[in-house]
C-alpha cells in the first residue's frame, strides 16, 4: 500500500507538471489536472467496462486487463485483496509499473515541452477569432452588454462586476445536465439494481461535494482578482462602501448557484421519499439537505474573506474546503474513536447517534467560521484590499484553522 500511494503521488505530480508546462492560467491548470488524474483512474477502466459490455460476445465479468492496468485504484484494490488471499496478485506488479512508466512519460514530455513554454508567441488569426466568439458568447454583443449592465447595476454595481459572464450558471446547468443523463444511464442499463440506496447516496454526494467545491471557487475569485489587480482599492474610492461590495458578491454567486441548488434539493427530497419507511435514511437525509445549505453560505463566506486574505484563488479555495467540508469529517472520526475508547461506550450503540453527531459538529463548525469570516471582512477589507502583496508568511500549524489565519498579512505600505 504504500508502494501504491508513493507512486500514485508521484503519478500525480508528473501529471500536474506536464498540464502546467502547456497552460498559462494556475485554474484552468489545477482543473485540468484533476481531470487527467480522475481520467486515468477511473475513466479508462469505465471505458474498458463499456468495451467488454457492448463489443465482446460473451462479455467477460469486468473491464480487461489492459485498461485496468494505468490505474493506481486498481493496484490499490490489489492490496486490499491480498488481506484475504495472502498472496500478491501478479498484476499488483504490472499494474504498479505501468503507473510508474505512464509517470516518467508525463514527466518527459512536460521536460521537452519547458524549454519552449517560456516563449510568448503571437496569436493566430484563428486563435484570435474563436476568443473574440467565445467572448461574443460569454458576454454578449454591445446592445446585449449594455442591458445586462443596466440592469445589474440598478441593483448592485459590484453584482455586475462579478456576475458579468452571463455562461456561468449555464456552466452549472451544463454539470447537472450530465449527471442526469449518466443516472438515466444507468438506470436503462441496470433497471432495479440501480434504484437502491447506495446509488442514492453516492449520486447525492458528488452532487453536494462538487457545488460546494465549485461555489468555494467562485467565492474568492473575484476579490482575490481584483485585490491583486488593484481593482478594490479603486471601488473603495467610490461611494460603493464594504457591504455593498460583499452584498453584490452574494448576489452573483446567487445568480449562479440558486436555481441549481434548489433543483438539486428536490432531487434530495425524492431520495428521501423513497426511503420513508425508514426512519434511519430519512433522518440522514434530512440531515444532508440542511448540511447542504448550511455548508454552501458559509463557505461564501469563508471563501470571500481568504479570497481577499491569501494570495492565490487555488489556495484560498482549498483552506476553505478543508475547514468546512473536512475538518467536520476529522473531529467526528475522533469524536467516535474516543467514545469508542471508554469503558461500556460504543458510538454506533444507537443508530441515530453518528447522525446527530455528524449534524451537530457540521453545524456548529459552520457558525463558527461562518461568524468569523463575517467579523473579519466587515472590520479587516479595507487594510487587506489596499495590501496587493503578502510577504513574511508563516507554515500553517493545524491549532491555528480555529484561532489565527493560516497565512499572515501583508506588512503595511510605507510610502517614500
Amino acid at each position: 500500500m504504500v508502494l501504491v500511494l508513493t507512486n500514485t503521488l508521484f503519478f500525480s505530480l508528473a501529471a500536474g507538471m506536464w498540464i502546467s508546462s502547456m497552460s498559462l492560467h494556475e485554474r484552468k491548470t489545477v482543473g485540468a489536472t484533476i481531470i487527467l488524474v480522475l481520467f486515468i483512474t477511473g475513466g479508462i477502466p469505465l471505458c474498458g467496462l463499456w468495451f467488454d459490455y457492448y463489443l465482446l460476445t460473451p462479455p467477460h465479468d469486468g473491464p480487461p486487463i489492459f485498461a485496468l492496468l494505468p490505474s493506481p485504484a486498481y493496484a490499490f484494490g490489489l492490496t486490499i485483496a491480498t488481506w484475504f488471499k495472502q498472496v500478491i496478485d501478479p498484476n499488483f506488479w504490472w499494474s504498479l509499473l505501468t503507473t510508474h512508466l505512464l509517470s516518467w512519460g508525463l514527466l518527459a514530455l512536460a521536460s521537452a515541452r519547458l524549454p519552449h513554454a517560456w516563449q510568448e508567441k503571437p496569436a493566430s488569426l484563428t486563435s484570435v477569432r474563436w476568443q473574440e466568439r467565445w467572448k461574443q458568447w460569454s458576454y454578449g454583443g454591445p446592445a446585449e452588454r449594455n442591458a445586462f449592465r443596466e440592469r445589474l447595476m440598478n441593483v448592485n454595481p459590484f453584482f455586475w462586476l462579478a456576475g458579468r459572464d452571463r455562461l456561468k450558471p449555464a456552466y452549472v446547468w451544463g454539470f447537472l445536465g450530465l449527471m442526469a443523463l449518466a443516472w438515466l444511464w444507468g438506470l436503462a442499463e441496470l433497471k432495479n439494481d440501480w434504484l437502491e440506496q447506495a446509488v442514492y447516496v453516492m449520486t447525492a454526494l458528488a452532487l453536494h461535494t462538487v457545488l460546494k467545491i465549485w461555489l468555494a471557487s467562485e467565492a474568492c475569485q473575484r476579490l482575490n482578482q481584483d485585490r491583486q489587480s488593484g481593482a478594490l482599492e479603486l471601488l473603495l474610492s467610490t461611494p460603493l462602501n464594504v457591504t455593498e461590495i460583499l452584498r453584490g458578491q452574494l448576489l452573483a454567486l446567487k445568480r449562479q448557484f440558486f436555481y441549481p441548488v434548489v433543483v438539486v434539493l428536490l432531487v434530495d427530497m425524492l431520495f428521501l421519499l423513497s426511503q420513508r419507511d425508514h426512519d434511519q435514511w430519512v433522518l440522514v437525509w434530512q440531515a444532508g439537505m440542511v448540511i447542504l445549505i448550511a455548508d454552501l453560505y458559509t463557505l461564501s463566506w469563508v471563501s470571500m474573506w481568504l479570497g481577499l486574505k491569501t494570495k492565490n484563488t487555488n489556495r484560498a479555495a482549498g483552506l476553505a474546503v478543508g475547514r468546512i467540508l473536512v475538518l467536520p469529517w476529522v473531529i467526528f472520526y475522533v469524536v467516535g474513536v474516543t467514545v469508542d475508547q471508554l469503558p461500556g461506550r460504543h458510538f454506533t450503540s444507537n443508530n441515530d447517534t453518528p447522525i446527530i453527531a455528524w449534524f451537530l459538529i457540521a453545524i456548529i463548525t459552520d457558525i463558527i467560521f461562518c461568524a468569523r469570516a463575517k467579523h473579519k471582512l466587515r472590520r479587516s477589507f479595507r487594510s487587506l484590499a489596499t495590501q496587493r502583496f503578502e510577504s513574511g508568511k508563516r507554515p500553517i500549524r493545524w491549532w491555528r484553522l480555529w484561532s489565527r489565519e493560516a497565512v499572515s498579512p501583508a506588512p503595511p505600505v510605507i510610502a517614500s
